[in-house]
């Protein structure tokens, strides 16, 4: 198994790093793409350049501007002479380039004027869309190897993932068979101590037990020593002249016959014997065998041990014990020396009193427990000893109705209560006590010490506690089921994720429960209809609120290794997924925004590099290539910007009460562009008070809203900037007639990254906005949006104010 798990993770090694080589070609394919991808930028400037020459031409125009018109044709022919994809066009579209190119560079304001003139700039513009379209069919071509480049790497990485799932699974597997294996060997050992102290007992309360009868009391014992060994006879045999006679047989007496000669064989020379099916321990009587005890056991039910020999042999020895006691005086001191090493060598304490209370006896356990010697507890009361204070009342009357009637309410029962030591520490013990057959009376107790099973007790209903606690206040959702596949409990998390009962889900079955959430989920979104333990699956609720949680299961397992349940755990992921989809949107509509001026300033920035171009062309490049920065660097500046006001929670702010009017004619100044003045209506009063503001930042929200205006505005229209106080606000508002939005992208407009306008023609990132809003709600105030799609806009920003003071007052 070790050698399959590490040549799997060698294949797996190997396939990682042939993905890495794969994944690394595919994608320099792919940087080499985008590297070339001016191709149809550089096409298409060709055609529109031709057709604005043709269009000038027509227009009967012969001066300067046909003439810069066909020199900046000649000099995109020259570009495009040099492009990429000349050299992969078809034979067709490259026939149309060079036809193209030849006549470009032949043309003069002369011919482009004569009557020939517009069949020669047909012909041109012609040619040149024939050879964009056979450009544009080359980069599509190329484009498809790279998405079948790009799908072989999904198709490796897949393979990759499923080998590594199985390797997990593997590694999963043996890791829980080893620790199944451990548990087990772990509960067979506690459970074979377990009924090695259970048959003990057992042992000893018949052999402790008042009954006078030997007889009846060996037939128990024998009984016991059956139900231990899983044996169907039981026997004691007594040897008399030579022989063994059966004189005690508990169980199926067929196999007497066979036993009682095999303990004969055996057993005689006063030493235990066994093998498959019988055991036989010689019973004893002042050293001299003097009997045997027995045990046959059915074929096939394995064999004897040495643990059941020793057991039998106490069994044994109880009966030598008893033997003994039936001789002479000598022997039953013998017998009671015997008794008390065995109450001495027990593991539980043992005290003895009369029925005054007086201890008569205290084993060394007892020693150990109350710690107390036996010099120092023997002719001392058991109260005065051992019995907590708020419990000696209770105690001394109990010995008193003792000796009364002779009958006790704790007798022969099994008691936790509380004792003390002669230090005055209070621990819990468990008790039996049992009334000695003498005369007088005598009274033995059998103490235990069960402060550490007390302690794991109180450990294990203080861990339980934690754990209810836990699955009460946890923030993810739990239904756990029962073997039954029936719902038991359900915490409050889940009750508010789903607004499902708690009276109805308590006895659902899991397809009832599966069926409720999809009753919630959200219309459109895929619902999974089967769940595999182990796994997990993502829900899209809409109702009682919309939210995304991620389901799955957890098998829960009794001591046994048995499975009693499951536990169906939901974890609310919405934010995690909102803050994916908002990553995923940043990311596409950053890559377009940085795309583009990137394309034109590496464009224009290689042309000024590689070709020798009149002083005109130049500047012109430059500056577009400037304009472009400049675009870049706003987009930076308004991600920067927003990062920073979020992170420093408007700290950086310095709020000065100030008047507004004349931050209101600033911006307005600044945001419009030269060409656009005269479209601009300001409407401010002289009477607004002063606010308090950052006024740089506010410039720069008020500046956002102008620009809006301006950009979203392409067919013109007036934008009015109007300011007003209504008691306790100033009301700035920014009017334009420009496409406007619907209802739904006025909802989103200040979400970050949302843009109304999706089809990249106007500029932006859509995080103006944002940017608007955040710095108004850090001045205390509100910033709202009114659109009608195709009729224009209405920002509206409304700001506290502090003073009444007019413009112009210090």
């Amino acid at each position: 198994m070790k050698g399959l798990r590490g040549r799997l993770l060698l294949v797996t090694i190997v396939l990682v790093f042939a993905a890495f080589v794969t994944a690394s070609t595919r994608l320099t394919r792919a940087t080499e793409l985008s590297s070339i991808s001016l191709t149809g930028w550089a096409f298409s400037e060709f055609v529109r350049q031709a057709a604005l020459t043709d269009v000038l031409a027509a227009d009967g125009r012969n001066g300067q501007d046909l003439s810069d018109s066909i020199a900046i044709l000649q000099s995109k022919a020259r570009v495009v002479s040099n492009d990429y994809f000349v050299d992969r066009l078809d034979a067709d579209s490259a026939a149309a380039l060079q036809r193209a190119l030849k006549a470009t560079n032949a043309l003069t304001v002369q011919q482009a004027t004569s009557s020939r003139g517009s069949t020669t700039l047909d012909a041109i513009l012609n040619d040149a869309q024939v050879a964009y379209a056979g450009a544009v069919d080359a980069l599509s071509a190329q484009r498809v190897l790279l998405l079948r480049d790009l799908r072989l790497v999904e198709v490796t990485l897949g393979v990759l993932a499923l080998l590594l799932l199985l390797a997990t699974s593997m590694v999963f597997r043996q890791f829980r068979s080893d620790a199944r294996r451990a548990v087990q060997l772990q509960e067979d050992r506690a459970r074979e101590a377990e009924s090695s102290a259970s048959r003990l007992h057992d042992l000893y309360e018949a052999t402790a037990s008042a009954e006078p009868d030997f007889a009846r009391r060996l037939e128990r014992v024998l009984q016991i020593g059956k139900s231990a060994f899983g044996a169907t006879t039981g026997m004691y045999a007594r040897s008399e002249d030579g022989a063994l006679v059966a004189v005690s047989v508990t169980g199926d007496e067929g196999p007497v016959p066979d036993l009682l000669g095999w303990a004969a064989a055996h057993a005689q020379d006063g030493t235990a014997t066994r093998r498959e099916r019988y055991l036989a321990v010689p019973v004893m009587s002042d050293g001299v065998p003097c009997g045997a005890l027995a045990y046959a056991r059915p074929a096939g039910h394995g064999t004897f041990q040495p643990g059941d020999e020793a057991f039998l042999g106490l069994m044994a020895q109880w009966v030598g014990q008893h033997l003994e006691q039936q001789r002479a005086e000598w022997l039953l001191r013998e017998s009671e020396a015997r008794s008390q090493s065995i109450i001495r060598s027990s593991l539980d304490a043992i005290i003895t009193c009369d029925d005054a209370g007086r201890i008569t006896e205290f084993n060394p356990a007892a020693e150990a427990i109350f710690r107390v010697s036996r010099e120092v507890a023997v002719g001392r009361t058991i109260g005065d000893l051992i019995v907590p204070p708020h419990l000696k009342d209770a105690h001394e009357h109990g010995m008193t109705r003792l000796r009364a009637t002779g009958m006790g309410r704790i007798l022969g029962q099994r008691l936790e209560i509380a004792a003390q030591r002669l230090d005055g520490t209070m621990f819990p013990v468990e008790l039996s006590i049992v009334e000695l057959p003498t005369s007088p009376a005598m009274f033995a107790g059998f103490v235990r010490d069960i402060t550490d099973r007390t302690a794991a007790e109180r450990r294990l209903q203080e861990r339980t506690q934690q754990l209810d606690s836990v699955f009460r206040v946890s923030p993810d959702g739990f239904v756990m089921f029962g073997s039954d596949h029936l719902a038991v409990d359900v915490n409050p998390a889940f009750l508010d994720m789903t607004g499902l009962a708690r009276d109805w889900l308590i006895g659902a079955t899991e397809a009832q429960v599966t069926e409720a959430l999809q009753r919630l989920s959200a219309t459109g979104q895929p619902f999974p209809r089967s769940f595999t333990h182990g796994t997990f699956d993502t829900l899209h609720l809409s109702r009682p609120t919309p939210r995304v949680l991620k389901r799955s299961v957890r098998l829960l397992h009794e001591g046994d290794g048995q499975d009693s349940g499951y536990v169906m755990y939901f974890r609310d992921v919405t934010h995690e997924t909102e803050v994916s989809d908002m990553k995923t949107e940043f990311l596409s509509t950053a890559a377009h925004e940085l795309r583009t001026p990137m394309a034109s300033i590496y464009g224009f920035a290689e042309l000024l590099h590689t070709r020798q171009l009149d002083p005109e062309m130049s500047a012109e490049m430059i500056e577009i290539i400037y304009r472009q920065a400049d675009r870049l660097v706003n987009l930076l500046n308004e991600l920067l910007d927003l990062a920073r006001i979020e992170a420093r929670a408007g700290k950086d702010f310095r709020m000065l009460e100030q008047p507004i009017t004349p931050l209101v004619q600033r911006t307005v100044e600044a945001f419009t562009p030269p060409s656009e003045a005269g479209r601009v209506h300001l409407q401010l009063p002289q009477d607004l008070p002063h606010v308090a503001m950052d006024g740089e930042k506010m410039q720069q929200a008020l500046g956002n809203l102008i620009s809006n205006a301006f950009k979203y505005s392409p067919d013109g229209g007036p934008v009015t900037v109007s300011a007003h106080n209504d008691g306790r606000h100033v009301v700035i508002s920014v009017q334009d007639r420009g496409i406007g939005m619907k209802s739904e992208q006025v909802a989103r407009a200040f979400e970050r990254f949302y843009r109304a306008d999706a089809s990249g023609n106007i500029p932006g990132t859509g995080l103006g906005l944002t940017l608007v809003k955040e710095i108004i709600e850090r001045h205390g105030g509100q910033v709202q949006l009114d659109s009608l799609h195709g009729i224009g806009t209405r920002a509206t920003i409304t700001l506290p104010t502090h003073t009444t003071a007019p413009q112009g007052t210090p």
